[in-house]
């Protein structure tokens, strides 16, 4: 009780101390470029991977997660020709065009980052290019579930935007999100997180091309605690080395 006074009361005195101790760890798990297909014994529609999917790499950011190619032709994520493409089979919102869905995971390391302040931001930025039709870029997503020690979930957030239509050529973009779970989840100790791009290609040919691109610029998903839990989690790290010698 004495430490947690102390830590406190040296806390109130510094705003926004930097922290190089994380708070959260992510990870990446898999990727999936995603068609619209009808099962076969019904006309439910239901979303089925291309094979070969996406090719997405990971490296790891202070409290978060750069995504970026992990193949060696130009950080290159995938690329479709017209033969390839699977349009939709249905006028169904929910199942629009193509997706490029892209998850993974986290943990919390104690209650530390659950300060209803604590964000957390995802910086895009990719490219794409395309020779024929037109792209309809119709959604861009974040998608963050807080879960507890036993795998229930408490709270999910998300931002999104639509990119809108495209002509041939190529494009690049860059912006970011930032998602707020808004109160105090102490007992949230896991994170499921998910970036999904949808887009809808129409009007090309059979040769046309379409690829898309995450430099080593990346999108990158990095948790943001609010300036006093940074100052404390600094100062009782001073405290503990103090008291150990």
């Amino acid at each position: 009780m004495k430490r947690t006074l102390f830590i406190a009361a040296l806390g109130m005195t510094l705003t926004g101390a930097a922290n190089a101790d994380a708070v959260t760890t992510w990870s990446y798990l898999n990727s999936d470029l995603r068609y619209v297909d009808l099962l076969s014994d019904s006309d439910l529609p239901v979303w089925r991977a291309y094979n070969p999917g996406p090719t997405v790499g990971s490296s790891p950011l202070s409290n978060g997660i750069k995504l970026h190619g992990g193949g060696s032709l130009e950080d290159k994520i995938f690329a479709l020709t017209g033969a390839d493409y699977v349009p939709s089979p249905v006028s169904d919102p929910d199942f629009r065009g193509n997706l490029l869905v892209i998850y993974g995971t986290g943990t919390i390391d104690g209650a530390m980052w659950t300060h209803p302040d604590d964000f957390i931001r995802t910086s895009f930025g990719f490219g794409f290019d395309f020779s024929g039709g037109t792209l309809d870029i119709y959604k861009v997503e974040t998608s963050f579930i807080l879960f507890d020690s036993s795998h229930n979930p408490l709270i999910g957030v998300g931002s999104g935007t639509g990119l809108g239509i495209h002509e041939p050529g190529g494009y690049g973009y860059g912006f970011a999100f930032e998602d707020r779970f808004g109160s105090n989840y102490q007992t949230a100790t896991a994170i499921e997180w998910q970036v999904t791009f949808g887009f809808d290609w129409t009007g090309m040919s059979a040769e046309d091309t379409f690829n898309f691109y995450i430099p080593q610029n990346s999108i990158d998903i990095q948790a943001v605690p609010e300036p006093v839990t940074m100052s404390l989690l600094t100062l009782g790290g001073l405290a503990m080395r103090r008291r150990r010698k």
